[in-house]
Parts: C-alpha cells; sequence; structure tokens
C-alpha cells in the first residue's frame, strides 16, 4: 500500500482527492450522496490515507470524522483557500473535484519539509515509505539509525531532545482534543433527533394501536431506532474516555513545559546500554549504565523523555550503587 494526502471536498456532491508522496493524482472522483463508507472503501483501494485536508481552515465534522475512522491525521490550512488558489492547484471536471484536489496539493506542498523528514526515516532505517509515514505523522516510535563516530559535535547537538518537540506535542494534543469534542457535539446533536423522531414514532404507534393493535408494523421501525440511539451512545462514551485520557496527557505536557521553564533538565528514556547518552533514565528492572531508575529520581516521566525537576548532585556511580544494594535486600 503506497502513503495518500487525501482532500475532501463535503456536500450534497462530495468529492474525493488522493494523491501520493510524489505529488500523483491517484484518486480523484465526486458523487451526489456519496457515502462515507463507500468513500472509506475507494481511499482505502487506493492506499494507506495518512493525511487528511480540507479547503476550510476550520475542519468540517465531516473530514474529522472520516480522518478518526481510518486513523489519519487532519491538515488544516492557516485559512480558506481562495477560489483563485484553488484554480491553481485544483485539478478535476467540475468545481467538487477541483476544491478536493487542490486541499490534497495544498497539504502536499506545505508539508514538504515533512515528506523529506519521511524518506530519510525511510533510508536510515531502510523501511518501506508507508511504514515511514506512519512512524512520523501518526507519532508511532521511530527507531533511528545510531550516530557514526565520524559525526561531528554540531549534528550531535542537534540529535538531543529539546523542549520544543514537547511544545508541539501539546499543540498536536490540543487540536485532538479540540476534534474530539467538535465529535461529540455532533454526535450529541443526532441523539437529539433520533430521540425526537422515536418520541413522534411512540405516540404514532400509540394512536395505530388505539384504531387497530393489528397495525404495529412501526414498531419495527421503533426498534430500528432505538439500536441507532444505543449505538451514538456508545460512541459518545467511546470519545469521552478518549477525550479524558488525552486531556490527562495533555495536562501532564504542560506540567512538563512548566517544569523546564523553572529549571527542569529533560533527560532521555532509554531501554539498554547500546544507546548513547551521558546522563538517563530507565524503567528497566535491570540497571544501565549512567541511567538513573524512575522510581530514584524526582520528576514528570513523558513517553520518550523524562523532566528531571531534582537530579541529585551526588556522583551518579555512588548512586547507582546505593540504589543496586538496596533493591538486592
Amino acid at each position: 500500500m503506497r502513503p495518500l494526502i487525501v482532500g475532501i471536498d463535503p456536500g450534497n456532491t462530495l468529492a474525493v482527492a488522493a494523491i501520493d508522496f510524489d505529488g500523483e493524482i491517484q484518486l480523484l472522483e465526486s458523487k451526489r450522496h456519496f457515502e462515507t463508507a463507500e468513500v472509506t472503501e475507494k481511499i482505502l483501494e487506493t492506499g494507506k490515507p495518512i493525511i487528511i485536508a480540507g479547503d476550510k481552515k476550520s475542519t468540517p465534522s465531516k473530514i474529522d470524522s472520516l480522518a478518526s475512522s481510518m486513523g489519519a491525521e487532519v491538515y488544516e490550512p492557516e485559512k480558506d483557500l481562495s477560489q483563485k488558489k484553488k484554480t491553481e492547484l485544483g485539478k478535476g471536471d467540475n468545481s467538487h473535484e477541483i476544491d478536493a484536489s487542490a486541499a490534497a496539493f495544498n497539504a502536499y506542498n506545505n508539508l514538504d519539509r515533512e515528506l523529506k523528514k519521511v524518506e530519510k526515516i525511510r533510508k536510515e532505517n531502510q523501511i518501506s515509505r508507508l511504514k515511514a509515514a506512519e512512524k512520523y505523522f501518526l507519532n508511532q516510535k521511530i527507531t533511528s539509525k545510531q550516530p557514526s563516530e565520524k559525526e561531528d559535535e554540531q549534528e550531535q547537538r542537534q540529535k538531543e531532545p529539546r523542549p520544543r518537540n514537547e511544545e508541539k506535542e501539546v499543540s498536536r494534543l490540543e487540536r485532538r482534543v479540540k476534534r474530539l469534542e467538535s465529535q461529540i457535539k455532533g454526535l450529541k446533536q443526532e441523539k437529539s433527533v433520533l430521540e425526537a423522531d422515536t418520541d413522534r414514532l411512540e405516540e404514532k404507534l400509540v394512536c395505530e394501536k388505539e384504531k387497530d393493535r393489528s397495525k404495529v408494523l412501526h414498531s419495527e421501525e421503533l426498534k430500528k431506532r432505538e439500536a441507532i440511539i444505543k449505538e451514538k451512545n456508545n460512541e459518545i462514551k467511546q470519545l469521552k474516555d478518549k477525550n479524558t485520557k488525552l486531556s490527562k496527557l495533555l495536562k501532564q505536557y504542560r506540567k512538563a513545559l512548566k517544569a523546564l521553564d523553572d529549571g527542569a533538565r529533560l533527560l532521555p528514556i532509554v531501554e539498554s546500554d547500546n544507546q548513547e547518552y551521558d546522563l538517563a533514565v530507565s524503567r528497566r528492572e535491570k540497571d544501565l549504565e549512567n541511567a538513573f531508575h524512575v522510581e530514584e529520581i524526582k520528576g514528570i516521566e513523558l513517553k520518550d523523555f523524562f523532566v528531571a525537576e531534582d537530579v541529585p548532585k551526588k556522583d551518579l556511580g555512588q548512586i547507582l550503587k546505593e540504589y543496586k544494594r538496596k533493591r538486592g535486600q
């Protein structure tokens, strides 16, 4: 499967455009009452969607829903694409296809730097472009090659973890929380409409039963409505749970950033002695050389880094000996 950047123009006539990471159109189609399931099938037959974009600064719920269902990230332009810009970038047989392809090409052009990083990851790790794209854009753990002895001091400094990465993560989480809240709001509105229809059908059913108790065909429709409401309730619960987890994670990153501003130290979390580091933190039961265990140092534990609020000042070797002695008791 090839990684894709997908543009969507939602509406009664929906258009979808998919381009690969070389900027070539692989899918361009529009249709009146284009069902979500059919759109998803068309995209997945073409490749794996990594980025889904629209032509509006505020992402429509339809695009959010598609991205969420296919595990893709949403690209939001800084401002609405002008008609002139869409004409310059877009291709297609109608205005809907032009808008969708313009959204995809706009994302492609603005993600040029990120696409180059994907190529670097692909070459360094000798993996497919799809795998590299998933690792970079979908926030999976990236295993980079170990630096060679010929790499100079400046390149080594560029590879050190920086607080700026944490700020970027906070911004990404804030956008995801906002999108989830928007989805929850949309589902609640759908639920309200369904409940109103259910009340109407129940009243109609009562009237029909009073006229002739044999006419209960509407009860089947009522059951279907109730099943849909139950499904929407489950979706809302899942989104709320996901939103709660993301909010907690966001709070943790904000706390870490404040600690860094107050002078805390950012240390990498390592898993083996094969990784190069001067000072680090480890979650492993087995002690690592020159690495504190998470239980012996005060700070905030993140996914790949540890914000050390108070690094012990005495000799590291002595600290590790004392820690090993205590754990051996």
